[in-house]
């Protein structure tokens, strides 16, 4: 095994398949940044939202990640200080999942404004089950429609 330092290659010998294959690389990027397909964060964003099937899950965690910081203002509290990130966390991720679950007494924990915060978050959570409960039956009903049935596709 030799250490030695290599250096550019000679005029006239031929590329390595890693040379090229960089090249490609490069032109691709080039090509899909002229085009606007470049890795920005705008890119990602329209990415995750322009299908249904990831726009959904997506669109709970933003609402989960604004609940939490809504009910970590002191006016969501009773004492007015900063309490800690998890019990906002978890009473967000409960109310937009409809679970029901707390860790410390809604009444007496909560400000109205923190309850209305989290009046809102189960209001969304329920939108948000009945369109992923939408979108599982338009997905099993576009896969089994009428016309499988009438062909016969399908065992009655």
């Amino acid at each position: 095994m030799s250490l030695r330092r290599s250096g550019p290659p000679a005029p006239g010998t031929p590329k390595t398949g890693q040379d090229t294959a960089s090249v490609a690389a490069v032109q691709k990027m080039l090509r899909d940044a002229r085009n606007g397909k470049g890795t920005g964060r705008e890119n990602v964003v329209s990415r995750l939202m322009s299908h249904p099937v990831r726009a959904v899950p997506v669109a709970f965690l933003m609402v989960i990640i604004v609940g939490t910081g809504l009910l970590m203002l002191p006016a969501a509290r009773t004492d007015g200080g900063a309490e800690g990130f998890m019990p906002a966390a978890f009473t967000s991720v409960s109310a937009v999942c409809v679970t029901g679950l707390i860790t410390v007494d809604t009444a007496t924990f909560w400000t109205p404004f923190g309850q209305g915060i989290i009046l809102g978050l189960i209001q969304v959570g329920g939108f948000g089950i009945m369109t992923l409960a939408t979108l599982l039956a338009l997905l099993v009903r576009k896969s089994i429609g009428l016309r499988g049935q009438q062909r016969g596709l399908l065992p009655l």
